[in-house]
């Protein structure tokens, strides 16, 4: 079990590296198995994030609450779960409050949730298969393509992608890339 020293290590390994990313980056902040559930300083790690010239999203656990006093610089991410149990009053609240609402897509069913919520933004994975998770085949990019023509919203290629894919995922209708091994 991870305590709370392993949940400050974890913290201290994220604000270290914020520096040597290329800003302004959107910073999905996914500790999850990292502090093995344990709380994280979310508003602390958020004004590093912002410090360094990034935009923090924040993406806990499904279990633990959303925080609701985090500056509204700070971006939510809906993961899978998230997605399709929060109401878009809940949603609309965020934004009216000046929170960007990412959301995490794999197929039709969860764009289409996303579209309902009126998301800021999406990512669509796994585009290929990731060490991340193992045995998860990607969709790959004709898939990739059909939901990127479908989104009312910017869609961010994540699994297996970086920076030199791209082209490639612009020719398809997406609008950039998301991963944590590309940039991590």
């Amino acid at each position: 079990p991870v305590g709370a020293a392993g949940v400050r290590a974890w913290q201290a390994g994220v604000e270290s590296r914020l520096h040597a990313l290329r800003a302004p980056m959107l910073v999905n902040l996914r500790p999850g198995r990292a502090t093995g559930g344990k709380a994280v300083s979310w508003p602390a790690l958020a004004r590093a994030v912002l410090a360094a010239g990034h935009w923090p999203l924040v993406n806990p656990p499904d279990d633990w609450p959303w925080p609701d006093d985090l500056d509204p610089r700070v971006g939510l991410h809906l993961n899978h779960a998230r997605l399709m149990t929060m109401s878009a009053e809940r949603v609309r609240d965020y934004q009216r409050r000046g929170h960007l609402i990412t959301a995490a897509v794999h197929d039709r069913a969860t764009l289409d949730r996303a579209v309902e919520l009126a998301v800021d933004l999406v990512t669509v994975s796994p585009l290929r298969a990731t060490a991340t998770h193992p045995g998860v085949s990607g969709i790959g990019w004709p898939a990739f393509a059909e939901l990127a023509e479908a989104a009312s919203m910017p869609v961010y290629a994540l699994g297996g992608v970086g920076v030199d894919d791209l082209p490639r995922i612009w020719r398809r209708g997406g609008f950039g890339v998301a991963g944590i091994s590309a940039f991590w």
